[in-house]
């Protein structure tokens, strides 16, 4: 009984969107509206780098998703791909995670699905290390804390909503953009 009540409060903080990591609340600086210096090959134009970046976000917040749903299926805390897509501190936050349920006998089958488009609410791209917050309405049910050994479903967080908000952050580092903090937000219903 002991191990349902860790694994539960695991799923809590196990499930991608409940892991608490950085988020910004300053808001986001306005992008340059002069044009770039010349130089021998033209510079995109500020709407050119910013639909690159937030292409650049999406998919790494797409592929995010996908690598931590599947290092938490499998129960495997050292999965290689984490670290294509995220950076710390999330990465540590879920490898501690997805190696406390392992190690107290669970994975989570199944992974959490956005509803909607994940919306980018912020980038920057002025700073030394570009940024962005991406907010998205995930639902969770399909999220399910299951015993590895008797592959039983365990009951959801008391509490938790069928549909909640999550703000991500992300930062781009050598042209990579990795996402390195995420928050669930129950109190806020989508």
């Amino acid at each position: 009984m002991r191990f349902r009540n860790v694994a539960a409060a695991g799923l809590a903080a196990t499930v991608v969107v409940t892991l608490t990591g950085c988020q910004q609340d300053e808001p986001s600086v306005p992008l340059p509206t002069a044009p770039p210096a010349t130089s021998a090959s033209p510079a995109p134009t500020v709407d050119e780098a910013e639909a690159a970046a937030m292409k650049g976000v999406r998919t790494a917040y797409a592929d995010y998703q996908r690598v931590v749903a599947a290092a938490q299926n499998k129960g495997d805390p050292k999965a290689k791909d984490l670290a294509s897509y995220v950076a710390e501190p999330l990465l540590g936050q879920i490898r501690n995670s997805i190696g406390s349920m392992a190690k107290a006998g669970f994975v989570v089958k199944g992974r959490t699905e956005s509803k909607g488009d994940p919306e980018i609410t912020e980038l920057n791209l002025d700073d030394r290390t570009p940024t962005a917050t991406i907010e998205d309405c995930i639902d969770p049910s399909s999220a399910v804390l299951t015993s590895k050994k008797t592959g039983k479903p365990q009951p959801a967080p008391s509490g938790q909503p069928p549909r909640y908000l999550v703000v991500s952050t992300a930062k781009q580092v050598s042209g990579k953009w990795y996402i390195d903090g995420t928050k669930g937000y129950w109190e806020r219903p989508c």
